[in-house]
């Protein structure tokens, strides 16, 4: 559902956008603590799972650098390759339909009030 395709007013479009945006970074933020309080570890997003290959770069190059044997080297392993399958499906999904479900309620809802705003008429001159 496009938000823009219900007004050609640019303040209620541009109120939708920036609730859809607002909404799923909160959410995404309530996710990531809620999962990290769960399983007491970082939740599998993308962010994370870059920085512990980098991680794991750095640090292999660093047992390069000391002297370490290949057979050392290849037994640094990144911890996100250990993550079971069904958590990271379990992510994938939470993250997926938590998200869109929470942007969507918060486009509609700021759809209808900056309609309800954008198209209130003043009250007739009585006078």
């Amino acid at each position: 559902m496009a938000a823009s395709s219900h007004s050609s007013n640019p303040l209620v479009r541009l109120a939708v956008t920036g609730a859809g945006l607002a909404a799923a970074f909160v959410a995404n933020q309530a996710l990531q603590r809620g999962w990290s309080a769960l399983f007491g570890e970082d939740a599998p997003t993308d962010k994370v799972s870059k920085q512990s290959a980098k991680d794991v770069k750095a640090e292999r190059k660093q047992a390069k650098k000391d002297g370490a044997s290949r057979a050392e080297i290849a037994q640094i392993t990144d911890p996100m390759d250990e993550i079971p399958v069904w958590k990271m499906v379990l992510w994938a999904v939470l993250s997926g339909v938590a998200i869109q479900g929470l942007r969507m309620l918060a486009e509609r809802g700021a759809e209808r009030g900056a309609q309800h705003l954008v198209e209130r008429r003043p009250d007739p001159n009585r006078g």
